[in-house]
């Protein structure tokens, strides 16, 4: 057996946590008035990736905050949705796994994500990191006046080559959750599918793309250019990348890509059908809009 085949098992059996479910039961007191958004500590209502871009917590008793749009009637649903939600404007949080997530249930019977202060001020701590990585390193990694193309396959590379899959994480479950998010990456250079999908999402989103020129433009800032939209995408035992073209999502799978004999599986990167039936990429848990949504690639 290979060492690739020996990793996909183990990528199969460990490389998500399923976040454990908490239930506060008590019917929330919502507050919507301004005031008490103005009382809450500086970045725990208000996560922003730029300014354009927030996510707007509504403050629910005992110190917590319910993640918009994460309301559903069973709570599979609500932690994806709330998920989504987190991972539209903080591409390097991942599962979730290291925080204190818990779920409302109404009297209604529905349930919202709930997140605490603590679990806030963590996620912007991350993401304060994560962009300055960014700010320092992605000029290098990816030069001014890249194609968008070229560009996708530099970032692939440089997470590849920078990336040592952990088979440790198969035995030890806080290492396993530790490496939940891209910060991992960045910082020591290990971890699992999760850590890969992370940092190759957030790598990507940076990039300022020159509408006329479909070029890596760093110089226009953002006038006349605009960021490629980025999913991470997972089962119940796998995680990847999804990158937003006109046609659809194409799906991106890093640590599928990456060997560790040091040889890149090419066909992980804009992946086929057939390539994603090798029995990792089924059962997506993401919402892409149907499976119409998927721009699968015909030419491998």
């Amino acid at each position: 057996m290979t060492k690739g085949t020996i990793k996909n098992l183990i990528v199969r059996m460990v490389s998500t946590v399923v976040i454990p479910i908490v239930i506060m039961t008590s019917e929330p007191a919502f507050v919507f008035a301004q005031t008490d958004y103005g009382e809450t500590p500086a970045g725990h209502n208000t996560l922003s990736q730029d300014q354009s871009t927030t996510i707007e917590f509504t403050p629910v008793q005992d110190g917590y905050y319910a993640v918009p749009g994460s309301t559903a009637n069973d709570l599979a649903t609500s932690q994806r949705l709330g998920l989504e939600v987190l991972d539209s404007v903080y591409k390097e949080v991942g599962s979730l796994a290291y925080l204190d997530v818990k779920y409302l249930q109404r009297s209604n019977g529905t349930f919202t994500m709930v997140l605490s202060q603590k679990d806030i001020s963590t996620i912007n701590t991350m993401h304060a990191s994560v962009s300055a990585w960014l700010d320092a390193n992605m000029q290098t990694i990816v030069p001014n006046g890249t194609s968008k193309e070229r560009a996708i396959t530099l970032v692939a590379n440089w997470v590849a080559n920078n990336m040592t899959y952990d088979y440790n994480a198969t035995r030890d479950r806080a290492l396993l959750v530790s490496y939940q998010n891209a910060m991992s990456c960045f910082e020591k250079g290990t971890g699992v599918c999760v850590t890969y999908a992370t940092a190759f999402n957030c790598m990507i989103n940076y990039l300022p793309i020159n509408a006329m020129t479909d070029r890596v433009d760093y110089l226009s800032a953002s006038s006349g250019t605009y960021t490629i939209p980025t999913k991470l995408i997972s089962n119940d035992t796998h995680a990847w990348s999804a990158l937003g073209e006109s046609d659809g999502w194409h799906l991106y799978d890093i640590t599928f890509y990456d060997n560790d004999d040091g040889h890149k599986s090419a066909e992980y990167l804009d992946m086929s059908l057939a390539t994603t039936n090798d029995g990792h990429h089924s059962n997506i848990r993401t919402n892409l809009g149907g499976s119409q949504a998927i721009a699968y690639n015909t030419d491998h």
